[in-house]
């Protein structure tokens, strides 16, 4: 107690802190020594230093502890290390129970730790009556744990942090030929160096009462409707059941009667005649309204599950939620009632209880650019020991005809590059730039009628009842690399919010990718 009271004048030590080590003390052998505090300043341990000899017992160690050079930007993705809980000791392995050993708890720390950690070393040694060892009798050696290579790129990675930090967003791009993810952001984020040094309670109260969550990982816990984003998928299931070809003509007036309900189309005015192609460039709803009324929703959820929608996808990482594909079935289990035919209606625009993950509209767009190849996700490239890279990788063909694919192609590039498109402010002169996209704003609140005449649809509403702000595309459009998806929670409309952060992900995702071609044949 005398050495503790000593050791509080040169480092503050709380009385909570002062009873633990006691009682430590009283439980443990007296060879056995005991961790008065960890995670040091500089300053603080070299006053302990100056005046180790007045500290009777005392002395200092040098630890190893994880660190995240990147911060903010990678933690989500990564996750974080943090100290063992009770829960966690139902796993028999040893080194959980080393004094203040961390465990990963969350990302793909938490996804490969056991792969990580390694193996603990095992010695049977001979102990006299006091506890004291005599002679040892048998040693295993401890083996290290693995280093993992990810398909993650750092400086992609950063620069879209940096572009949406501030707002409440998700971000995924992942290369259409292999599925490696090359970034994957949510913010806003948090400083996962701090799960390991240690929180202070305001900080923690204050993370936890964000309303932006900045803990949950949005790329792929988030589930948001999709808007007109789904509105390829619509397409491809209305070509595939010949209720439409890419020539046939739906007349859009500004909205569409069904019953006693009117679906209002985004444009007021109408859009007059539209093809497919068309209907994509202008995002034209009254057309998706008619071509799901006529496919049908089993017909459209069939197709929505081919590119990923409403299933896992399988990525390196917990938590994943798998979005929501309904059908008449599903209605009446969840709410007992019957599927009526305005909720096909309002699924043909990525409506109603439609719901998808930012990450599950990366891959939807990664498989409409590699020409319906089953493109799936990943962030492990390789382990260090194995030496097993996976830049080869063959995908399942989805067996969808190539003229509906086509189809929709056209209409995506037509988004950004043709005048008029929703998207064409993001149009690129550079050929090796241009993309092809979709834009999308999918509605939180719902649209009254007296809202719609008043014209007050975002005007001055609360931050959680905006409009999401959404935006796939993927690039160049020629020779498809990079497929990219957007989502900006509550941002308004996706052409003037997401579409601009899409165009300057993907320009620095091409800019890195041609510039590593150019060395590579530099070294050749």
């Amino acid at each position: 107690e005398r050495t503790l009271e000593k050791y509080a004048r040169l480092v503050p030590l709380s009385e909570t802190e002062k009873e633990r080590v006691l009682k430590e003390v009283e439980r443990e052998r007296s060879f056995v020594p005991i961790e008065i505090q960890e995670n040091l300043s500089f300053d603080d341990m070299a006053k302990l230093q100056l005046n180790l000899p007045d500290l009777s017992g005392i002395f200092i160690e040098e630890g190893l502890s994880r660190f995240y050079p990147q911060g903010e930007a990678l933690a989500h993705p990564l996750g974080y290390v943090s100290v063992v809980s009770a829960d966690d000791l139902k796993d028999s392995d040893p080194l959980l129970t080393v004094p203040h050993f961390r465990l990963g708890k969350a990302g793909i720390e938490q996804y490969y730790d056991k792969i990580l950690r390694g193996k603990a070393g095992i010695r049977k040694i001979e102990v006299n009556v006091l506890g004291r060892e005599i002679r040892e009798l048998d040693k295993q050696e401890w083996v290290p744990g693995e280093d993992l290579t990810l398909t993650l790129d750092a400086r992609l990675q950063k620069k879209t942090y940096d572009l949406v930090k501030g707002l409440s967003a998700a971000v995924v791009v992942i290369d259409v030929r292999n599925g490696d993810i090359l970034a994957m952001v949510s913010a806003p984020a948090f400083d996962p160096n701090r799960f390991n040094m240690g929180w202070e309670t305001k900080e923690w109260n204050s993370l936890m009462s964000d309303e932006k969550s900045p803990l949950m990982n949005k790329t792929i816990a988030g589930a948001y409707p999709p808007g007109s984003t789904f509105k390829m998928v619509v397409g491809l299931s209305a070509l595939e059941a010949g209720v439409v070809n890419a020539e046939t003509i739906v007349s859009c007036p500004g909205y569409l009667q069904v019953g006693s309900h009117t679906f209002y189309d985004w444009n007021r005015g109408g859009h007059g005649k539209m093809n497919l192609k068309n209907a994509l460039k202008f995002s034209c709803d009254v057309y998706f309204y008619e071509a799901a009324r006529q496919t049908g929703m089993d017909r459209i959820a069939t197709m929505a599950e081919r590119f990923g929608l409403g299933l896992p996808t399988g990525i390196d990482l917990y938590g994943e939620r798998t979005g929501n594909i309904p059908t008449k079935y599903w209605k009446e289990g969840r709410h007992s009632d019957v599927w009526r035919q305005g909720d096909t209606v309002n699924a043909g625009i990525g409506q109603g209880y439609v719901l998808a993950t930012p990450l599950q509209l990366a891959v939807m767009t990664a498989r409409i650019a590699s020409g319906g190849k089953k493109v799936e996700p990943r962030l492990l490239k390789q382990t260090v020991s194995s030496q097993e890279d996976f830049k080869q990788v063959r995908f399942e063909d989805m067996k969808l005809p190539k003229a509906h694919l086509k189809v929709i192609q056209s209409g995506m590039n037509a988004v950004v590059n043709e005048k008029r498109g929703t998207a064409h402010a993001l149009y690129s002169e550079d050929a090796a730039y241009q993309m092809a996209g979709k834009t999308g704003t999918s509605q939180v609140k719902r649209i009254s009628t007296r809202d719609r005449e008043e014209g007050s649809l975002q005007k001055d509403v609360p931050w959680k009842e905006r409009d999401h702000a959404l935006f796939v595309g993927y690039a160049p459009v020629k020779k498809p690399v990079y497929a990219v998806a957007v989502l900006v929670e509550h941002g308004g409309g996706g052409s003037r919010v997401a579409g601009p952060i899409a165009k300057a992900v993907m320009d620095e995702a091409l800019r890195l990718y041609y510039q590593e071609q150019a060395e590579r044949k530099g070294k050749k």
